[in-house]
This record gives structure tokens, sequence and C-alpha cells, in this order.
């Protein structure tokens, strides 16, 4: 290894929970997306599937949250957008949320990560799903993403990462929109399973945020 570090090991399953992190000022870099945490004399995270570098202070992350739907969302009125809304969190340094908005506690850039579940809930017609950034009520400029579902397909897996730029106080939101008729494409969560195995829940959304510095 260069400049000699010594590495030591811990568990960690996909960066979360961040909880179990070993505060260590003089000994924390943190490679995650490994259930491996591999921990050293530095300032800095490297996520093994994602190219953005995370800064941290005396050994911990400055802020992260994760935030998550377990409640189906459709649009209420055709060609009429919404913002996707939250109703859990894992979050460390001040960032927060309301309803559909994510707020930002200190002022720089941050990663985001949003998975949005599509289902086709009714009717088999072809379908363009569109979500982009909406920041303190105005849409942010090229920062869609949309997927096609075709004629047949029931459900897809959306999903696009983004760096935002936020001032301390400012919020954010992910909108989704289609252009079926309300309640036939849907970001669609579900319960548990039994059968024919046991699965967790799936949640309509998840949006992963990180603070990278100002």
């Amino acid at each position: 290894m260069k400049g000699g570090y010594s590495f030591r090991q811990n568990t960690l399953t996909y960066f979360q929970p961040l909880s179990i992190m070993p505060y260590q000022p003089h000994k924390t870099v943190y490679r995650t997306g490994n259930p491996k945490l591999l921990a050293t004399t530095g300032v800095s995270i490297y996520p093994l599937y994602n190219p953005v570098l995370l800064t941290m202070s005396s050994g911990q992350l400055k802020a992260y949250g994760q935030f998550l739907s377990s409640v189906t969302q459709s649009l209420a009125t055709l060609n009429t957008p919404i913002p996707l809304t939250y109703d859990s969190s894992t979050t460390y340094g001040g960032i927060t949320y309301t309803g559909s908005q994510i707020t930002a506690p200190l002022t720089g850039t941050y990663f985001v990560s949003v998975s949005i579940q599509i289902v086709r809930a009714v009717g088999n017609s072809a379908s363009n799903i569109l979500s982009w950034v909406r920041i303190n009520g105005t849409d942010l400029a090229l920062s869609s993403s949309q997927i096609h579902l075709a004629t047949q397909v029931s459900s897809t897996l959306m999903t696009y990462t983004i760096m935002l730029n936020l001032t301390a106080g400012q919020h954010f939101q992910i909108m989704f929109a289609n252009d079926e008729t309300p309640g036939h494409v849907v970001a669609l969560a579900t319960t548990g399973q039994t059968t024919p195995y046991v699965a967790p829940a799936i949640p309509s959304v998840i949006t992963d945020v990180f603070y990278m510095g100002a």
C-alpha cells in the first residue's frame, strides 16, 4: 500500500446504516458498495460503484440521507406532474425532509441517486415516464430523465443520478410525470411477500443524498 497505511476491517452493508461507522478521527477512509470497510489515514470516501468523492470531517460524514416511500404514488390529473413524497428516512448531519421536500443543511455540492419502481397498473399501451429535479419550486434545467414503457411491458425500475449545487436551507423535490390516464402508470410500493419465498417490501421511491463539500 502506498504511504504504508495500515488497514482495519469492519462490516457494513452497502453504505447503510452508517451509524455503525467507528469514530476514528485519525484513521478514516471507507470504500463503500462492498460489505468490507477499509479504514486508513485520510479524509475521503471512495464509493466502488459510483464515481463520486465524499469528504469527511473528523472521521465522520458531514451529511447524508436516504429517503423512502411505502406508499404507491400516481398522477391525480392527466398531464400534471407530481412531486414524489417520502414517509421514512435515515439521515446524518442535518439533512431533513417534509413530505416531498428534502432540505440541505450545508451550502455545497450534493450527489443524489434516485430509484423509482414503475408499474403499469391498468391498460397495456406504450407510455413515456419522466422524472426531474425541482429546487425551491423551480425546475432545474437539464435535469430530466425519461424511460419508455413499451406495449405489454408491465414494470421497470427508473434510476438516475445527478449533482446538485444547493445553498443551506434550500430544498429540492423529485418530480414524476407520464402521459397515461391517472392511475394507469404508477410509482408502486408493495408490502413484503411470504410466498413462494420471503422477501422485504418494495418502496415506490428511494432517494439517496450525499454532501460532497463546499
